[in-house]
């Protein structure tokens, strides 16, 4: 809001200076009434006001000059006449009579020989009364120079133009989607059409004044739209109504036939319809879109030349002219509108290459994802065919070792109930073996159905302590466990989680030496019930610590008999699939701390981390 205001202010005083400075140099401009002596000494160019009409076409003045400087060289100029014919002293000085409506400039010298060029009579043949445009007198030189400029800038602006009629429409050709380009090659094929009209080219006869009225309001309507449809493209409402083709068309019908009616209103009514519609659309432009305030420049720019051009008042000054017969004044506007679209490309260019990086950097990313994924394909192939290989020699081992047993089994030797427990325990270890590898297969597939209930886990974890403490005990280690009252309840599968707290506990005991301690306790948060398993063994190295929860990983490579490697694999993924999560901490020499973590809720019901 603040940066409309400023903009707003900026185009407010930017206008403002332009009204000033047409004031001001109109002030500058003297007119040379009847009767008046022309002093060129201390003028350059005087603007002839007053011609008396003798009838038949006949409009006559007099110059008359001061005798201080009499061998100074001067001429007359014409600015954007209709077909006239001048006369100097009844001899004939320019014949423009049958020539087509142009607005130009003629310079017509003051012939000096054989005249008495204190006293002249000018006189001027035109069925167009009154004027179009304006008579000045003045020194040849700078009046020569008026009309070349004049000429240069006709010229330089139907260049322009041309150009910037041909930059849209290439624009458009290729860029079909930009609705406001097409509006932009009618708005400059429009102002090329008057300038060719004005010439005085091959085109259909129309009444001059007529003629200027239409393109003057075609092209300031359409300059209008153009700025409501780049700066404001979801402008609708009554403003999108009176700035559309069929608005246009209206507003040209009416103020043609306001000409017919009175011409000598039209000048002001369009002139007070136009600043109106010019307040509304800056202020349009400025208050719900920002508006580019170089646009809005160059548009205040362009109307107010186009009201110093149309009103009598302030078209009388030399300079002021200079634009009336031009389309100079349409310059700042295309320029600045073409500032604009090519700032619109420019940040499509921009947006492009960001987008091309950001493709760029996603192909990255992906690249770097697959090679992850294939590496953890490849590392997983590896690992399973690590297992199989771990599989049949754990399943190898055993079998010959029952092999050996059978093959010299003696019911008679006073030993064979210890050959007998040995291939029991071998043939155990196959059974466990075998249900360790379907549960984790099963577990692997996600194919394990939990039957969950509310599970008090203080109750849990002592059934559990009390089954655990025989094995510990025939290690020679000590089993301890402190369970403190449970405030709730853990939502649950009971066999499940009391197997996979089960394999961490008999993973303690396996690798405790004899004469060490394993603590099982539990505690509660507000949050969570935590199992903690801390053992005395010798611990884990930190290169072996993310290892400890792959299938068949042994730390220390202890006695293969006694483990299958995948107890801690099978309670990290019952743990984990009942939305509980486990931890481990080890230092050498010291121990291994498992902690194990599950949501609890007072109330009994199913609580997740997410609520």
């Amino acid at each position: 809001m603040r940066s409309s205001l400023l903009n707003g202010l900026v185009v407010l005083l930017i206008g403002i200076g332009i009204a000033a400075g047409a004031l001001y140099i109109n002030y500058r401009q003297v007119d040379l009434p009847a009767s008046g002596i022309a002093d060129f000494s201390e003028q350059t160019v005087y603007r002839l006001g007053d011609f008396s009409h003798s009838g038949n076409a006949l409009y006559e003045a007099e110059l008359l000059l001061s005798g201080t400087d009499p061998s100074n060289n001067t001429a007359l100029i014409f600015v954007n006449f209709t077909d006239f014919r001048v006369y100097l002293d009844e001899s004939l000085l320019y014949d423009g009579l049958g020539m087509i409506p142009a607005s130009k400039a003629v310079v017509c010298p003051l012939p000096e020989e054989g005249r008495d060029l204190a006293h002249l009579k000018l006189t001027v043949v035109t069925e167009h009364w009154p004027f179009l445009g304006n008579v000045y007198w003045g020194r040849e030189a700078p009046c020569q120079s008026f009309v070349d400029t004049y000429n240069a800038l006709r010229v330089f602006s139907f260049g322009l133009l041309t150009a910037m009629f041909l930059y849209g429409f290439s624009l458009y050709i290729n860029k079909r989607n930009e609705r406001y380009l097409l509006d932009f090659i009618f708005y400059t094929a429009t102002m090329c059409l008057w300038f060719i009209w004005e010439s005085g080219f091959a085109i259909p006869p129309l009444e001059f004044d007529i003629g200027r009225n239409i393109f003057n309001t075609l092209t300031l309507m359409l300059s209008l739209r153009l700025t409501l449809r780049i700066l404001s493209p979801d402008c609708d409402g009554w403003i999108h109504k009176v700035f559309s083709a069929p608005g246009i068309a209206a507003a040209t019908g009416l103020f043609v036939i306001i000409h017919i009616v009175s011409p000598g209103s039209i000048a002001n009514i369009t002139g007070l319809f136009f600043s109106t519609s010019l307040v509304i659309v800056v202020y349009h432009c400025l208050k719900y879109h920002g508006g580019s305030l170089h646009l809005l420049i160059g548009l205040v720019i362009m109307h107010e030349l186009r009201f110093i051009n149309r009103q009598p008042l302030l078209t009388e000054s030399f300079y002021t002219s200079a634009i009336s017969g031009t389309p100079v004044y349409e310059l700042p506007f295309i320029l600045m509108f073409m500032l604009v679209v090519n700032k619109k490309y420019s940040n499509k260019f921009k947006d492009y290459e960001q987008l091309n990086i950001s493709l760029r950097e996603s192909n990255n990313y992906l690249d770097h994802m697959v090679e992850q994924r294939t590496a953890h394909i490849k590392k997983a192939q590896e690992q399973r065919h690590n297992l199989m290989l771990n599989v049949f020699h754990d399943l190898r081992s055993p079998l010959f070792i029952m092999k050996g047993y059978l093959d010299n089994l003696d019911l008679s030797r006073p030993d064979i109930h210890k050959q007998l427990a040995t291939i029991k325990g071998r043939l155990d270890f196959i059974i466990h073996l075998s249900e360790d590898l379907f549960l984790t297969a099963k577990l692997e597939g996600r194919h394990l159905m939990f039957v969950e209930e509310n599970l008090d886990l203080s109750q849990s974890i002592q059934t559990l302590a009390d089954a655990s403490r025989l094995v510990a005990e025939e290690k020679g280690i000590e089993l301890v466990c402190k369970i403190e009252p449970p405030p709730g309840y853990v939502w649950g599968d009971p066999y499940r989680i009391e197997q996979a707290l089960q394999n961490i506990v008999h993973n303690a005991i396996h690798y405790t030496p004899s004469g060490g301690t394993v603590d099982l306790m539990i505690q509660y948060d507000e949050l969570h019930a935590t199992i903690l398993v801390r053992d005395t063994g010798k611990g884990i190295s930190e290169e072996e610590l993310p290892k400890v929860f792959t299938r068949y990983y042994r730390a220390g490579k202890p006695d293969k008999s006694a483990s299958s490697g995948l107890g801690l694999s099978i309670a990290y993924e019952i743990i984990t699939q009942q939305r509980g999560s486990i931890q481990v901490e080890s230092i050498v020499g010291q121990g291994t701390l498992f902690r194990v973590s599950f949501p609890y809720s007072k109330s009994g019901l199913r609580r997740t981390d997410d609520d």
